[in-house]
């Protein structure tokens, strides 16, 4: 989980993050928006980028950074977002009760309306991010340290899942023990395409580092990280 404070970083920039990370890459900061719902993620389509809080979400315009809609939501933590065809797909769960709920919201990016739900129930863990590339859904469920004690399950059992566009799962992958080390408490949530259509999305992990993860057997595999220019997250 992940809270990013009273500004949000929208990083409008041309970087291809590719498995060959042997060149020294970095993210460019272009502008600063403020955004008040800047709390948990931001997503974003061809005019418009979406700040998205736990229980809110605001609609601003990409150029001018200008609020031009916001709603609240009746849902328990949002995490994350994607838009996709008019639509912004948000990832739902019930942060901080146990059993851990997890749900993707589906939202009408002109009018901000509710426009469907689909439920995980308590198969996985915490949603903290979903994606979509290559003809697949992919989505992250955390797993929390500190109720370890509660659920039997520390953050080793974070999982990426591979869903079809029925949200049936078709493969799935754990961190590797040096990303783990680095998530005592969060879970990561945020991620990012890749390039190259034999990998899965990139995902976000401790200290606002984007960690690039190509699939890679029942582990993803740490190939280097990325520092951004973020607010320290509460």
């Amino acid at each position: 989980m992940w809270i990013l404070k009273s500004n949000i970083l929208l990083s409008l920039i041309g970087l291809l993050i590719t498995q060959n990370v042997t060149a020294q890459r970095s993210f460019q900061l272009l502008e600063r928006f403020p955004a008040e719902e800047a709390f948990q993620a931001v997503a974003v389509d061809s005019s418009h980028f979406y700040a998205i809080a736990s229980k809110s979400i605001g609609k601003y315009d990409k150029a001018t950074g200008k609020k031009v809609a916001s709603t609240e939501v009746a849902v328990k933590h949002l995490n994350s977002g994607v838009v996709l065809n008019g639509k912004l797909f948000t990832a739902n769960s019930n942060y901080p009760e146990i059993p851990m709920t997890s749900s993707v919201e589906i939202w009408d990016t002109e009018t901000l309306e509710h426009n469907g739900s689909y439920s995980f129930g308590i198969r996985w863990g915490s949603l903290t991010w979903i994606d979509r590339q290559n003809e697949y859904w992919w989505a992250m469920f955390g797993h929390y340290n500190e109720f370890a004690n509660e659920t039997g399950k520390d953050n080793r059992w974070t999982t990426l899942v591979q869903f079809n566009d029925d949200w049936q799962p078709q493969e799935a992958w754990v961190l590797p023990p040096e990303v783990l080390e680095r998530l005592d408490k969060p879970s990561p949530a945020g991620s990012g395409d890749q390039t190259d259509s034999s990998s899965s999305p990139a995902t976000t992990a401790a200290n606002s580092m984007p960690c690039v993860f190509p699939k890679w057997d029942p582990f993803w595999n740490w190939l280097k990280s990325f520092r951004l220019k973020v607010k320290d997250r509460e």
